[in-house]
């Protein structure tokens, strides 16, 4: 629910800002009108990570609506591609003039629920949860998992591992506040990059626990491993993960945070933004204990089922959001779908490059599924 609060002095920023970017989209369909499609391209460019990235209202749209944000985001890099191939028909003029009144709507809802230290408040407890719940499902169902099978060591492995990308989060959200130029570039990329090599590890674990579901094969393979203590081949996976799994979104939380907070009025709006953090983070642990605990509970098969199953989706959303990233950075091209519904939450987005990359990673995941089931009808071997 959105929570509407008195805005602040500085009611109309958004708004201003998306009102240059309306400016700029039309400007940039005049330029490939007059067949200078490089100059068009940047001018979307920069109305993407000067005005739409750079004044903060990506920032506190990911906030107040984040499936808006990933529509827009989407939508940018499409203008972009089409600017730069020349294309400046009618049909490019609507879309860039749609795109620009998206984006003040998308300011005024900004705007109107963005005030006062409680807006403050309610706005870094929602990024706090939002940003953190897939890490703690990852985090949990591998905190579960090892606890079960008694490997204490991997679970210190998981809290380092955490407590690295918390840090490196916040040192590289620092170094990118201070870097103006191609700051938004770099952080779109290594939010792609980042959610592909996600998107991979996952897919690789999730495999490994579908193929222990059966009880036979599990208690094999704690047999084994504790027969062989030193075998400790899974513990670059289970760290990698982890590490994965916090900083995908680390230094994005960090910066979404800073921006709240730069929002914020001072004094009581800057308190509220820590509060809403402290109180995030309590939240988070909260529930990280109580799906830990659920899965303990679960019987072994279902366990690993469930846990395999999430996982597997997580690779599939991961890699669509990575794609997207990489669009909008300008490192991949951009081909529409018009037929392809936007759906940011499940990483669906109307190109043919993210939905070809999701199309694979499906058949990858159902091919593995039936590489499991033939296998179960063979020998009960042990892998590690």
């Amino acid at each position: 629910m959105l929570v509407t609060v008195p805005t602040t002095v500085e009611e109309g920023r958004y708004q201003q800002a998306a009102r240059r970017i309306s400016t700029e989209l039309s400007s940039a369909v005049d330029d490939a009108a007059a067949g200078n499609g490089a100059a068009g391209k940047a001018r979307v460019s920069g109305a993407y990570f000067d005005l739409f990235e750079g004044s903060g209202l990506e920032a506190r749209l990911a906030v107040v609506d984040p499936d808006l944000k990933g529509d827009l985001e989407t939508r940018f890099g499409q203008l972009r591609e089409r600017v730069a191939r020349g294309e400046a028909g009618p049909e490019v003029r609507a879309a860039a003039a749609l795109l620009g009144e998206d984006v003040a709507a998308a300011a005024r809802k900004v705007e109107e629920s963005g005030g006062g230290a409680w807006g403050a408040f309610i706005s870094a407890l929602l990024v706090l949860l939002r940003e953190g719940f897939e890490a703690l499902l990852i985090i949990g169902g591998m905190v579960a998992f090892l606890t079960r099978a008694n490997r204490k060591r991997d679970v210190r492995m998981v809290g380092l591992a955490v407590l690295a990308a918390l840090g490196l989060s916040v040192v590289l959200a620092v170094a990118l506040s201070f870097v103006a130029v191609g700051a938004g570039v770099a952080r779109e990329v290594l939010e792609g990059v980042t959610l592909l090599l996600a998107s991979a590890v996952l897919f690789y674990v999730s495999h490994w626990l579908i193929s222990k579901s059966e009880s036979a094969r599990w208690n094999a393979y704690i047999k084994q491993r504790l027969q062989d203590a030193a075998a400790e081949s899974g513990s670059v996976a289970i760290f990698i993960t982890a590490f994965l799994a916090v900083f995908r979104e680390g230094a994005e939380t960090v910066l979404f945070i800073a921006a709240i907070a730069g929002d914020a009025p001072a004094g009581s709006g800057k308190l509220a933004v820590a509060a809403g953090v402290v109180v995030g983070s309590v939240g988070i642990g909260l529930l990280y204990v109580l799906f830990r605990r659920g899965l303990v509970k679960l019987p072994m098969g279902l366990y690993f089922a469930v846990t395999g199953a999430m996982l597997y989706a997580l690779s599939v959303i991961f890699a669509g959001k990575g794609v997207v990233e990489l669009q909008a950075a300008g490192r991949l091209p951009v081909t529409p779908l018009s037929w392809v519904p936007s759906v940011p939450a499940i990483g669906l987005a109307p190109t043919l490059e993210s939905v070809a990359v999701q199309c694979v990673l499906l058949f990858a995941v159902l091919a593995s599924l039936a590489w499991v089931m033939g296998r179960r009808s063979g020998p009960q071997s042990v892998e590690t």
